[in-house]
C-alpha cells in the first residue's frame, strides 16, 4: 500500500520546533561578512547546545507525533 504523506508540520520537524528558533535567537542581529563567517557562527551555536537540549526535543516530537496520530491530523494544542 502506497499512503500519502501528511502536509508539513512544524510540530513533527525538530528543526522548526527546536534547532532554527534556538540557533537564530541567538544570531538575531548579526551581521555577516562572508559564507564562512555564517558558517562559523552557526557551527559555534549548534556545539553549545547541551545534550540534554536535543534529549528534550526528541522527547517532544515523540509526543507530538503521538497526539497527531491520535487526531487523525487534525489541529491540537
Amino acid at each position: 500500500n502506497v499512503t500519502t504523506p501528511p502536509p508539513h508540520t512544524p510540530d513533527l520537524s525538530p528543526t522548526d520546533y527546536f534547532l532554527f528558533p534556538k540557533v537564530t535567537l541567538q544570531l538575531k542581529g548579526a551581521r555577516f561578512d562572508t559564507i564562512k563567517a555564517i558558517q562559523k557562527a552557526v557551527t559555534d551555536k549548534l556545539q553549545v547546545i547541551p545534550a540534554e537540549d536535543f534529549s528534550n526535543a526528541t522527547k517532544k516530537l515523540a509526543t507530538s507525533a503521538n497526539q497527531c496520530s491520535a487526531s487523525n491530523g487534525s489541529y491540537f494544542e
